[in-house]
């Protein structure tokens, strides 16, 4: 798979130079957005960057897929993909999910608690009755949840800060517009502000999608932005002549139906024959 991406991959140099400066340079934004419609390669970008950062710590996330439902999944996720760091805190924390737990109640006068607590108006966690004083619950409860993300979202910025600059972990989130709303409020309001306060400075991050984030000014100094236009002429030719070795006569009906999107283009360099071409002239 390395050595299809590096063969076949064209017309993105701009934006893996400026990953590659990220990587080289402390004083570089920290994080990329990359904003494109369907078809014109960011996954195939994303593909490239991973591919480019070598041996060092990359984590890959679809936000569209299971994996990527709520931020424990997500941090399970990434936490698979680079073995390099140290997850003990953090696997424990994993560990609690699905279990039950007794709260022990203490309150004057009643030696039989209720089958449910309550928190202020709107906090509720509900349970069954074990016996005695005691309350049983699940790690599901939305408010042990919430708790156990807390908890396990400190301990993931925790293992990140131990990364270094010269030596950054790269993470790469994929089709943003599929995040969920779980995912998207921790994103802005727990893991990317530890990357614009400095605590994650050997830590890299790339968001894409067809739509991004949106970040105020106050974020100008960690964030860059870019969107990927389609494949010019001398990219598809290259692509289909030199990159897939297809034939030369078929590259004007390969610039003139792609237009210009890697997708289509690879598509039809996949599916191309001299008699498939024929049939669009």
């Amino acid at each position: 798979m390395a050595e299809l991406i590096e063969v076949e991959f064209v017309n993105r140099d701009a934006e893996l130079n400026y990953l590659r400066k990220m990587r080289a340079d402390p004083q570089a934004t920290r994080i990329l957005l990359i904003k494109a419609p369907t078809g014109m390669g960011k996954s195939w970008l994303l593909s490239r960057a991973r591919h480019d950062h070598g041996n060092l710590p990359v984590g890959f996330v679809h936000l569209g897929q299971h994996f990527a439902l709520d931020p424990i999944a997500l941090i399970r996720r990434l936490s698979e993909q680079m073995p390099e760091a140290n997850w003990e805190v953090v696997d424990k924390i994993l560990e609690q999910l699905g279990k039950n737990y007794t709260i022990t109640l203490r309150r004057e006068g009643q030696t039989q608690p209720p089958a449910s607590i309550e928190f202020g108006d709107h906090n509720r966690i509900d349970g069954d009755v074990v016996g005695g004083d005691k309350i049983i619950f699940s790690a599901d409860e939305p408010l042990v949840r919430e708790q156990l993300t807390a908890e396990l979202s400190e301990a993931f910025m925790t293992v990140l800060g131990a990364f270094q600059p010269h030596e950054p972990a790269l993470i790469l989130f994929d089709a943003y517009e599929q995040r969920t709303s779980d995912v998207e409020k921790w994103l802005l309001e727990t893991f990317l502000p530890h990357i614009r306060a400095g605590t994650l400075r050997g830590v890299l991050v790339v968001i894409a999608g067809r739509d991004v984030p949106q970040f105020d000014r106050n974020w100008r100094l960690v964030v860059s932005s870019t969107e990927l236009a389609g494949i010019p002429t001398a990219a598809i030719r290259e692509y289909w002549v030199q990159r897939r070795k297809l034939p030369e006569e078929e590259v004007t009906y390969a610039i003139k139906f792609s237009g210009g999107s890697p997708q289509l283009m690879a598509l039809m360099a996949d599916n191309s024959t001299s008699s498939s071409m024929a049939s669009l002239r």
